[in-house]
């Protein structure tokens, strides 16, 4: 009994002695027999090159990595009749998959049909840090996402899935009986013959998304950028969809039947249908009216679909023809959605928000023209108070700066001295306004910028009701003075009946 005690008691230490491996593969070699070799909880890295294989994860716990990154590090199936990666089904969320370029993919065989030429996912695995392109399959040209015995919960972040093809459709993904969380990915010019040619959802639960950016989809069918069906409780957060086209309906987003989204800090922006570029080829309502959109800029916007604080003005990108969707300082989203729910940081991992309030949008607005508020409506009836914040940049710190307002939009602006636009159009109120600052009304519109942050703030007190101002619009924005080379952004206030 002792002896059996001992022996027992050996084991166990000799059990706590195994520790997880590191195995390297470098070009030339094979990522699958590294694979094969593996145990759970061991981490391969695999050096730069181009693999010429098919890859299956076989249901192990590893982590499989690259050393270089994606631009460096391709797993290419060409020719291979097979999914570029496959999940077999038992991985967990600690099973993942990073760094990589993940093309030539053509599916795997499930219910007689092909699925996910790059991807092959049905585990709550992690996939990161990869370009999935140039793949082809019946449904999800680029990944899979499907059920493991159940449903199952992958995640996905900081994925470029671009340039994939589907025969049927999910040119891009397609997710079916699976509730991924995806962040920070970009989905662009995907095609599928019939519906979804950047991202196909059916039958998915508690599904979320966030900064992602869905642009120049194909869709034969509907749902130019994303086609929804049997999908319930969608989050959908500060992701743009812009430039997708839909063969029928629906060129930014597709809603079927019996599917519930919320749509909150978004971008719906030239995507086009056969009917062309309004509010219903932004968004696409079909059936059931579940959906709901918050706080998101929606070309056409008519408020027939249900939401608040929504927003019909163009986005104003740095250069959508060079496939750069961030915001330029003139955009209407900055500081227009609301930080209630909005994630932490953008797509590019930068803080949100900068001034106060997120941006709509998968960008949030870094540069040094910022000036954001508290509140972009007021009541007539009521007035009320808004809070202006102001940033001029680190190396403007002290400077003094005029803060103006107008009622005659801010397009084309006021050329000043130092070569730079005021993005106001000069009227009436610009003139009572420059004559009244610092009073009870216009308090702090004249002062300095803090020497060691370059802010300051500013508040417009209405001291009452406004009736003379209802249903108009100001904008307001600053300059600074002396070189009078600095411009920030307008902020619009709207002042409701």
């Amino acid at each position: 009994m002792k002896l059996s005690t001992v022996v027992v008691a050996a084991l166990l230490a000799g059990a706590n002695l195994v520790s997880a491996a590191t195995i390297h593969v470098y070009s030339g070699g094979s990522i699958q027999n590294a694979i094969n070799n593996s145990s759970n909880g061991d981490e391969i890295l695999v050096h730069p090159g181009t693999y010429y294989e098919a890859i299956n994860l076989l249901g192990k716990v590893i982590a499989l990595r690259s050393t270089a990154g994606p631009e460096l590090t391709t797993i290419d199936a060409t020719g291979l009749n097979a999914s570029t990666v496959e999940f077999k089904g038992t991985e967990g969320p600690n099973s993942v998959l990073e760094g990589f370029t993940i093309t030539g993919g053509s599916g795997t065989l499930r219910y007689n049909s092909r699925y996910g030429g790059g991807i092959y996912l049905v585990s709550d695995s992690t996939v990161t840090g990869c370009i999935v392109r140039g793949n082809s399959s019946e449904y999800g040209g680029g990944i899979y996402c499907g059920p493991t015995s159940f449903v199952s919960f992958p995640t996905l972040t900081d994925l470029t899935i671009e340039a994939n093809s589907a025969s049927d459709e999910g040119g891009g993904m397609f997710i079916g009986d699976s509730d991924p969380k995806m962040r920070d990915c970009t989905i662009s010019a995907n095609w599928a013959v019939n519906n979804g040619g950047g991202l196909m959802f059916g039958n998915d639960n508690f599904t979320t998304m966030s900064n992602c950016s869905i642009h120049r989809n194909t869709a034969g069918g509907d749902g130019g950028g994303m086609f929804c069906v049997f999908s319930f409780n969608m989050q959908v957060t500060n992701c743009t969809f812009t430039e997708n086209t839909a063969g029928d309906e629906g060129g930014g987003l597709y809603k079927d039947w019996d599917t519930y989204i919320t749509l909150t800090n978004g971008i719906f922006w030239r995507n086009s249908d056969i009917g062309g570029m309004d509010e219903s080829a932004q968004i696409h309502l079909a059936w059931s009216p579940n959906l709901t959109v918050n706080y998101c800029c929606v070309q056409g916007w008519t408020g027939t679909l249900v939401g608040t604080k929504n927003i019909d003005a163009d986005p104003l990108f740095e250069n959508p023809a060079g496939d750069d969707f961030h915001l330029t300082w003139l955009s209407p989203c900055i500081n227009r959605g609301t930080n209630i729910g909005a994630p932490t940081v953008d797509i590019d991992g930068d803080p949100r928000p900068t001034m106060g309030t997120v941006d709509m949008g998968a960008d949030e607005f870094t540069g040094d023209h910022a000036l954001g508020a508290d509140v972009f409506s007021l009541s007539a009836s009521t007035g009320g108070m808004v809070y202006f914040f102001l940033f001029g940049g680190a190396p403007n710190g002290g400077r003094s700066y005029l803060m103006l307002g107008s009622l005659a939009g801010n397009a084309p602006g006021h050329p000043l001295p130092g070569g730079v636009t005021l993005p106001l159009n000069l009227d009436v109120f610009s003139t009572f306004v420059y004559n009244h600052v610092n009073n009870p009304v216009f308090q702090d519109f004249h002062g300095n910028l803090s020497w060691g942050s370059s802010t300051a703030s500013a508040v417009l007190d209405t001291q009452g009701p406004v009736p003379n101002l209802a249903g108009r619009t100001a904008h307001f924005a600053f300059a600074l003075e002396g070189a009078w080379d600095f411009a920030s952004n307008p902020v619009v206030l709207e002042v409701l009946p």
